[in-house]
């Protein structure tokens, strides 16, 4: 019974990570939209200070202990290179 509570559980998981992948690249598609951005390095560009926003704000976790400074440097790089990569693919497919 446990076994199945947590298989229901770890589908609840990447059900949510696939929305908020969605969510996600929906949110940058209508920056890149707003912002008139039509080339790779514009969206590249974008992707970055999306990141790096996103690296600011989950700092103060790692100052205070919450997170290994490991952990946030593997969580942030991926999460800069996800932007990176869906702000030039938003800025080229209009």
């Amino acid at each position: 019974m446990e076994r199945l509570m947590n298989a229901q559980f770890n589908t609840q998981k990447y059900i949510a990570s696939a929305l908020i992948a969605f969510i996600s690249s929906f949110l940058i598609a209508l920056l890149v939209q707003i912002a008139g951005i039509d080339t790779l390095l514009s969206g590249l560009g974008l992707g970055l200070m999306i990141g790096l926003l996103a690296a600011f704000v989950f700092l103060k976790n790692t100052l205070f202990g919450l997170t290994s400074t490991k952990i946030y440097a593997i969580a942030m790089g991926e999460h800069m290179i996800s932007f990176m990569l869906l702000g030039m693919l938003h800025a080229l497919w209009k």
